[in-house]
C-alpha cells in the first residue's frame, strides 16, 4: 500500500524577492519625434494629452469598480 506522498510528490515552489526588472523605455525628445511621424509639437501634444486624459478615465473606471465590490 502506499501512501499519498509517495503517489504525487509534493513540488517545492520557489518565489523570486526581487521584482522582475524590466526594461523602462527611453524617452525620445518632441524634436525627433516630429520628424519621424512628420507631426507638429501641437499635435503630437494633443494626441498625448487625450491619450493621458483617456488612460487616468480607465484606470479610475477599473480601480473604483474593483474596489466597490470589497467589503471593509
Amino acid at each position: 500500500m502506499t501512501t499519498p506522498s509517495e503517489e504525487s510528490p509534493v513540488e517545492e515552489v520557489v518565489y523570486e524577492l526581487e521584482p522582475s526588472r524590466v526594461p523602462k523605455p527611453i524617452p525620445v525628445a518632441l524634436e525627433d519625434l516630429c520628424k519621424q511621424t512628420k507631426f507638429s509639437r501641437q499635435e503630437i501634444r494633443i494626441m498625448y494629452r487625450g491619450f493621458k486624459t483617456c488612460l487616468e478615465r480607465d484606470v479610475r473606471t477599473i480601480f473604483c469598480s474593483r474596489y466597490k465590490q470589497r467589503k471593509p
